[in-house]
């Protein structure tokens, strides 16, 4: 019998449902502003508490105790979940996607992101540790160089997208101020401004948050 040839046509992948896309362009923003709703509640809340705690400045849960303190450091930690979504979606926007420096700074502040949540674990874990203590130390460390990260990420991938064409007006300004008010922040941890300075920071990554939305709609 003469062989037949069986043409195999090529596997062609369906595009996603409507809905899956417009949730998927949406969801970084929205994430953004989730995380920027917690952290300046949680400025606020934590500042107004500071004069009248019982709790020893010394302590990670200062100035919060008991279940208090256990609850909030659930929440703060759900909320920077909700950062690294809007991180991870930020690093393959087009905004900075076709630039390795802008790859590069978003994977930086990504990595910085994911050290403040292993800070809030250890937090919600040793609660009631000393600053001085073992598990202080690392909440520490992790916050620290988590700063360290964050800023310098933000701002190198801010500065290509200032440069870039992709986002335009106030827009194009958001990353980079998330990341200069984070290097601003650094020393301030050390200070009874701490709390203000995460308020502001809320409001940079809500900016920030909005720049994102802007993008789904372009």
């Amino acid at each position: 019998m003469p062989s037949v040839d069986v043409m195999t046509s090529p596997t062609i992948t369906a595009p996603a449902p409507a809905r899956v896309r417009a949730l998927r362009a949406v969801l970084p923003g929205a994430a953004a502003l989730v995380y920027a709703g917690v952290q300046l509640d949680a400025g606020v809340v934590v500042a107004s508490l500071r004069a009248s705690s019982t709790v020893p400045e010394d302590r990670l849960n200062f100035p919060l105790s008991g279940n208090v303190a256990t609850t909030a450091e659930i929440v703060w930690a759900m909320s920077q979940v909700f950062l690294l979504i809007t991180l991870a979606a930020f690093r393959r926007s087009p905004a900075v996607a076709a630039s390795r420096a802008g790859r590069v700074g978003a994977t930086i502040a990504l990595v910085g992101g994911w050290l403040f949540l292993g800070g809030h674990l250890v937090c919600l874990t040793f609660r009631d540790a000393l600053l001085s203590d073992p598990a202080g130390v690392v909440a520490s460390t992790l916050f620290g160089i988590g700063s360290v990260l964050m800023a310098a990420g933000f701002i190198a991938a801010g500065t290509v997208v200032l440069r870039g064409v992709r986002w335009s007006g106030w827009r194009r300004v958001t990353p980079l101020a998330v990341g200069a008010w984070m290097l601003v922040m650094i020393p301030l941890q050390f200070t009874g401004l701490l709390q203000a300075a995460v308020a502001v920071h809320a409001i940079t990554v809500g900016a920030f948050g909005v720049a994102l939305l802007q993008q789904s709609d372009d």
